[in-house]
């Protein structure tokens, strides 16, 4: 069996056994969606369950039977939800029923009788309401949890198998092709290690990849150890040639440098000297050039600098303005949080007002009852007021503060920018010094280039005279040199070839 065949194998099972994982977590999933769905049922038997509550309490507060009625469509969607949930096997839904149930007749004994044992019964059954609802709560997020956790236990032990079933795979297939790897690559180090042994073959044993490799090498070496036959031979002969040929070469380019040396002596001095010329002229004339435009640049500045001064005066201006505006703000500001006091002095007056007429209503009786509900609203509103207008104060009064920082800043900016005015004016004046210096020096640079560029041209026609007969020398040189070069390094390659050569054995 191939490389190729097991690896196709091993990822086919793998793959099947991926492929049953991921449809037992698709139906696990399943499951637990369908638990989940039922989960508004709980949302609504709770919210119901509010719903009741305030209705039995308005009930048993104002004595009336028919508002107590009014919990009969509540009821019926509780027990449409409790249905639902039942099926689901929730065995606190019975509880819920029960309790619901001994709830609303207990509501009904107190609407008639209003008494406080009937009263705190009514309490018990409200708690006991509550506490059934809370444990239906419980026991459907506990079966969620099962079942999600259950689902993935199941999941991650089937990942695990999958794991070992791959690590499995990779180990056998990696021992099954390390094996005969080894073998070779023990057999290329030995070759190494052997003075590159020409006589040695890689054994083979099947008829993978790898031995078909192993063949295939078995053949370079044959032809390898012929090609070195050739080329032990002919290495020898070329290694005899090329010393006789290097000392020749050597011999004649000594005699040439030494006619040489003399001449290019005297064009290095002359070269030097052009190309110091040269660079001083060009020198000289990037610097008349550099203060041409620092002049410039001077010119330029003097009118950005009288620019500026011009906006600075006109910004203090503004500053000016802004600080008249802050100051009204300010004052105004004050007023806002005098009409703050005023009204959280009235809001303490209505307060007073409605606390005296909820007494004068208590005394009245059911016949008061009415206006104690408005003015316990009366009341409400003044002590929001109230609220509301220290929250203004606090605001008010912390802008305030904020606007007064914000007053001393623009104050300490103004001081500044007064500073650079005079700065700005002071300036002006240095720049038109600098522009008188530049004028001066540039006059003296522009007699130094000329002086400088006479200089470079008697010097450069010394120089190309002298370049001819250079060149007439060197070009000789060049010639017997690139010969000299060419046969050392055939030289150098000839002994480097036959001491490669002379390593196998054939």
């Amino acid at each position: 069996m191939n490389i190729r065949t097991k690896i196709i194998l091993g990822f086919s099972v793998g793959g099947f056994v991926f492929l049953s994982a991921g449809i037992f977590s698709f139906f696990s999933a399943k499951n637990a969606e369908v638990i989940l769905r039922e989960f508004d049922s709980v949302l609504i038997i709770d919210r119901e369950k509010d719903k009741i509550a305030n209705i039995l309490v308005e009930a048993v507060k104002f004595q009336s039977e028919e508002r107590l009625k009014d919990t009969k469509k509540n009821i019926n969607v509780i027990l449409e939800q409790l249905d639902n949930l039942k099926k689901l096997g929730l065995k606190s839904a019975e509880k819920v029923d029960s309790s619901m149930q001994d709830y609303v007749v207990t509501a009904g004994r107190a609407v008639k009788e209003f008494s406080p044992e009937v009263l705190q019964e009514l309490s018990e059954k409200s708690k006991q309401f509550q506490n059934a609802v809370s444990e239906l709560k419980t026991e459907f997020f506990r079966k969620v949890i099962a079942i999600v956790g259950r689902s993935a236990l199941i999941s991650i032990l089937l990942s695990l198998l999958i794991f070992a079933f791959f690590i499995a795979f990779a180990f056998w297939l990696g021992n099954s092709i390390s094996s005969r790897i080894k073998d070779v690559s023990l057999f290329l180090k030995k070759l190494a290690e052997g003075g590159a042994d020409l006589t040695k073959r890689i054994k083979t044993t099947s008829s993978d990849e790898i031995d078909e490799l192993s063949r295939n090498f078995n053949r370079f070496l044959d032809n390898m150890a012929s090609m070195v036959n050739v080329l032990l031979g002919s290495v020898r002969r070329l290694v005899e040639v090329s010393e006789r040929f290097s000392g020749i070469s050597r011999e004649m380019l000594r005699k040439i440098e030494e006619q040489n040396h003399m001449t290019a002596s005297l064009m290095t001095a002359m070269e030097e000297l052009q190309a110091t010329s040269s660079e001083i002229s060009k020198n000289v004339a990037e610097i008349l050039e550099f203060q041409k435009n620092v002049d410039a640049k001077a010119g330029e500045g003097k009118s950005v600098v009288v620019s500026s001064l011009t906006k600075i005066k006109e910004v203090s201006k503004l500053f000016d303005d802004i600080m008249d505006v802050l100051k009204r703000v300010g004052d105004a500001a004050k007023e806002v949080s005098s009409v703050a006091e005023v009204i959280e002095d009235v809001a303490d007056q209505t307060n007073l007002l409605s606390l005296n007429a909820s007494i004068e209503a208590a005394r009245a009786g059911d016949a008061g009852r009415g206006f104690a509900v408005v003015a316990e609203e009366v009341r409400k509103l003044a002590q929001r007021t109230q609220t509301e207008s220290t929250n203004i104060k606090k605001i008010m009064g912390e802008f305030s503060e904020q606007l007064d920082e914000l007053i001393r800043r623009f104050q300490i900016l103004k001081k500044q920018i007064v500073e650079a005015t005079e700065s700005a004016e002071g300036g002006t004046i240095t720049i038109e010094d600098i522009s008188k210096l530049i004028s001066r020096a540039t006059e003296l640079l522009a007699s130094i280039s000329s002086a400088m560029e006479e200089q470079s041209r008697s010097v450069g026609e010394g120089t190309r005279n002298i370049s001819q007969i250079v060149s007439i020398a060197e070009g000789n040189r060049s010639l017997l040199e690139e010969t000299s070069k060419s046969v050392s390094a055939l030289y150098e390659l000839i002994k480097g070839l036959e001491e490669i050569t002379s390593k196998f054995k054939v």
